[in-house]
């Protein structure tokens, strides 16, 4: 069965609880400009509507990594990117705090 260790904090999107295979149960911070997404699992820059992109990826729904490619991608957020390695593993990442994606510099840049 699929467990999951990552979980949305009850109260405060800057927090999320970490779990552990051994029952135990961590609450974490995001840093300062990050809240918790619980459908990536991941902390992601605050962001309002501004953030997608029409012609994106990601790991769940528009996967470029099944042809098993490597290489970098957008990802549907422009504020995130999507990592493929050469087995068919599909990583999402969150830029940093201000910073979007380049697809043309293959990197996160603050704009």
């Amino acid at each position: 069965a699929d467990l999951e260790f990552y979980h949305k904090h009850c109260k405060d999107d800057n927090l999320f609880v970490q779990c552990d295979t051994s029952g135990g149960c961590y609450v974490m911070p995001c840093v300062s400009g990050m809240v918790w997404n619980q459908e990536h699992q991941m902390c992601i820059p605050e962001g309002g509507s501004d953030r997608k992109r029409r012609n994106g990826y990601d790991c769940k729904n528009r996967n470029p990594c099944v042809h098993g490619q490597s290489g970098y991608y957008e990802h549907r957020h422009n504020d995130m990117f999507v990592q493929c390695d050469d087995i068919g593993g599909c990583y999402e990442h969150a830029c940093g705090v201000g910073a979007v994606w380049s697809q043309e510099h293959m990197t996160c840049i603050h704009h």
